[in-house]
């Protein structure tokens, strides 16, 4: 009978599979360039590697799985960006945030800095202390900007808010299995089962809120007035183009 690490093993890159098909087929791949390129990378870098490497070359498996789940854990803040760039990343947002911006950062630079000595502290690891570090970095960020977009009024559409919530619950949960290493132990070995099955139920919500192209209204109203612009443009070019033509014929 399979384990949970067998369902794991196939739920996982059945669903990546399922949501990069379903992100090409709706052509949302140009849409969401570094969400497809995470996905991109846990199959085919993570999962699709490591099951070669584990057949292959077993004594190999320990290291290179830490080395790639360190870039994949770096790529994690493609995702950050991709949820930015969805509901924030907009002229009047960004002059907002303009004068308070070197603020910000160096703030979150604080942040991760504090977050890496402490887990530093407790792993004695890189590694762990790097994926602790950066999930816990990860997990803020995708709060701060669920926050940001509630106290400001702007809409989320399916496609972001299925990313936010399903990535800020997968970051936030492993977070929780490296806080249990300082706290009471008892529920540790449950938390490690947790966690690869928040990773597989964040990509359950991914395949739902990217089925279909379902993107903020206001990245749609934009879209919609640039190409009322560009209609606009042609438009006089045309007329302009045309009398240009009745004046020759004219003569």
């Amino acid at each position: 009978m399979p384990g949970y690490g067998d369902v794991i093993g196939i739920l996982s890159p059945a669903l990546e599979v399922c949501l990069l098909w379903r992100l090409v087929r709706v052509e949302m791949r140009g849409r969401y360039p570094f969400l497809f390129a995470y996905i991109t990378y846990c199959f085919l870098g993570m999962d699709l590697t490591l099951y070669v490497v584990r057949r292959a070359l077993p004594n190999l498996y320990a290291r290179l799985y830490w080395e790639l789940e360190g870039v994949c854990l770096l790529l994690g803040f493609c995702v950050v960006l991709e949820i930015y760039r969805q509901t924030f990343a907009r002229a009047t947002f960004a002059n907002q945030l303009r004068p308070g911006a070197g603020w910000l950062r160096g703030f979150w630079i604080a942040l991760f800095a504090l977050s890496w000595i402490g887990s530093y502290s407790s792993f004695r690891s890189i590694y762990l202390a790097m994926e602790c570090s950066l999930g816990f970095a990860q997990a803020a960020l995708v709060l701060a900007q669920l926050l940001a977009a509630k106290h400001l009024g702007l809409p989320m559409g399916r496609n972001a808010w299925g990313m936010a919530v399903g990535f800020g619950a997968y970051s936030s949960i492993d977070v929780l299995h490296f806080a249990l290493f300082d706290m009471d132990r008892f529920l540790l070995p449950y938390i490690r089962v947790v966690v690869p099955m928040s990773f597989v139920a964040m990509l359950a919500v991914w395949t739902w809120a990217l089925w279909n192209y379902a993107p903020n209204p206001s990245v749609a109203g934009e879209r919609a007035g640039a190409e009322n612009e560009d209609l606009i443009w042609w438009t006089g070019q045309w007329e302009r183009a045309s009398s240009e033509v009745r004046k020759v014929v004219n003569l």
